[in-house]
């Protein structure tokens, strides 16, 4: 530490006797609260980021802890709620294709994940 303090009042600005001045020591002086103020005021902004997160990131770790179960009754009881479409299994292409793009309509609209498209479709 004290090697560094050597090797910065080297680098200081001195007047022509050898010693610094008194307004480079005033300026020397403002400049250093100046940076210590920039640096605390940026820790305080990292600081109120970083508890945002672990904000977020605990909400997330409730949602996920109050179990999958939950969500998957929560997805099932949202589809149901719309009448999706039934296909009776004519052979009809037409008719089949019309129940394929009002699932599809339907998946979109409750942003069901894509793992179950497959068991929704053979619920009804």
């Amino acid at each position: 530490m004290a090697a560094l303090k050597e090797r910065l009042e080297a680098l200081s600005p001195r007047n022509g006797n050898g010693f610094r001045s008194q307004i480079d020591e005033t300026n020397s002086q403002m400049g250093a609260e100046l940076t210590n103020l920039l640096l605390l005021k940026m820790l305080q902004k990292q600081e109120e980021q970083l508890r945002l997160q672990n904000k977020r990131i605990q909400r997330l770790m409730e949602v996920r802890e109050k179990g999958v179960e939950e969500d998957n009754s929560y997805i099932f009881n949202r589809f149901a709620r719309h009448h999706p479409p039934v296909y009776d299994g004519t052979p009809d292409p037409k008719t089949f294709e019309d129940s394929i793009r009002g699932m599809e309509k339907l998946f979109d609209a409750l942003q069901c994940p894509e793992e179950w498209k497959v068991a929704l479709w053979y619920s009804i």
